[in-house]
């Protein structure tokens, strides 16, 4: 882990007020690095637990806080209980390693991320830290400033974990600042999937675009990345550029131009130019999106041809898009001046997927219990791993997962047969 136990120990007067009122913690070096797997819950949790109990970090041994304000700074429901207790367990199991030289000794040790955690009537959550951990984490000497309302905006763990390395380079006082990792750096720390280790291009297209773009759309930085080659061609370094954006500036981005980029591997310009070429059809380019996942999930588009393939129907859509009071949305102003009338009948849609149509309503019809024993049937039925590996990181949110699940389960004929794999 490098550095952990480089943080002093001693007391020092927190204003609690002013550190709630701040919704910021300073999180240690060691601890933006951890280079084992977690989940989008657990490392928001985490950095929840360690705000609300940074205050009495030293003084105190055990902390407390009610589920409801703990769900409320996560951004999960206090009403089921099951991400808690999932969190709590993988964070007790969670390995935190330094190796350093201290008082001209050297050192190596190793803790876990909590030291016990309890759920007490439901309500109350109650844990604490190994002490070596308190101390570190307590005072770190290299830590990134992290902003927890920013937190929440992240649907990606791989984000919100680059993020958090991001802000270990800025320090506190930097705008802007330059880091570069290896390919491997990188994916050892977003613990990546050997999957996407493989191929560089698929590393781009699922580990490296989408995450950057959603730091970029949803948190107070921008990023940019170049592509460092070496002698044979392929990509070894990535660089990237990072600059602070001001607080003000978080607008609620909008969910299609964040789709385009995310999910389909669209470059920032594209997705601004398809936009506003389209800011009279949202409607209808999100139903164009839907279909391209879709035709993406059913396996009649190669993963490497979709940016390709969404340029290209965007491109040449633009006589089939809806109207919008008897003018196109790519009719120029210039025609509109010239009072250019379009007398031709609005082309429609052709109608969506009947096995996603057909998965979609039987899914909403369902029990919990049966939903979840759907789930299970379609992750162990061969075929699709990009799919369920997508569900295993983002659950349905995932919309390539969502489609493919969706239509696997149009197919079935009857739902018994689905419960009774």
């Amino acid at each position: 882990m490098g550095a952990l136990m480089q943080g002093g120990g001693g007391d020092m007067a927190v204003d609690e007020a002013l550190v709630v009122e701040d919704f910021t913690i300073n999180k240690h070096a060691a601890a933006i690095r951890i280079a084992n797997r977690m989940s989008l819950a657990e490392r928001r949790t985490w950095n929840v637990l360690l705000f609300r109990c940074y205050p009495r970090l030293l003084s105190q041994e055990t902390h407390a806080l009610p589920i409801r304000d703990l769900a409320f700074d996560v951004g999960c429901t206090p009403n089921n209980l099951n991400w808690l207790m999932n969190s709590f367990r993988a964070l007790n199991r969670l390995e935190v390693e330094w190796n350093v030289i201290q008082a001209g000794q050297r050192r190596w040790g190793v803790t876990t991320a909590l030291a016990h955690a309890e759920i007490v009537d439901g309500r109350i959550c109650e844990w604490s830290y190994p002490a070596p951990l308190r101390r570190a984490l307590y005072q770190p000497e290299i830590y990134g400033r992290l902003n927890l309302h920013v937190q929440k905006n992240f649907r990606r763990a791989h984000a919100l974990a680059l993020w958090e390395f991001f802000h270990l380079h800025l320090g506190g006082d930097r705008s802007q600042a330059t880091c570069r990792l290896t390919v491997a750096e990188y994916c050892d720390l977003l613990s990546v999937s050997e999957h996407y280790r493989e191929e560089f291009r698929l590393l781009s297209y699922y580990a490296i675009k989408p995450v950057l773009a959603e730091i970029s759309t949803k948190s107070d930085l921008a990023a940019k990345v170049t592509y460092v080659r070496d002698g044979r061609g392929a990509v070894s370094m990535l660089e990237f550029d990072i600059s602070r954006r001001d607080h003000d500036c978080l607008e609620t981005q909008d969910p299609l131009t964040v789709r385009l980029i995310g999910d389909f591997g669209i470059s920032p310009e594209d997705a601004a130019t398809f936009r506003l070429k389209y800011r009279h059809s949202e409607v209808w380019l999100g139903e164009l999106l839907d279909d391209i996942q879709r035709r993406y999930a059913a396996g009649r588009i190669p993963r490497s041809r979709v940016p390709a393939y969404t340029r290209a129907t965007l491109g040449r859509a633009g006589a089939t898009a809806p109207q919008v009071g008897g003018i196109p949305a790519s009719t120029t102003s210039a025609s509109t001046a010239a009072g250019a009338e379009r007398t031709e009948p609005t082309p429609t849609r052709p109608p969506p997927d009947a096995d996603y149509e057909r998965g979609s309503h039987r899914f909403a019809k369902m029990p919990e219990s049966e939903r979840a024993s759907a789930l299970a049937a379609w992750i162990s039925t061969p075929g699709a791993q990009v799919c369920r590996e997508m569900y295993q990181k983002h659950g349905l949110r995932s919309p390539i997962a969502r489609a493919a699940f969706l239509q696997w389960l149009g197919q079935s004929s009857e739902t018994t047969e689905i419960l009774e794999i």
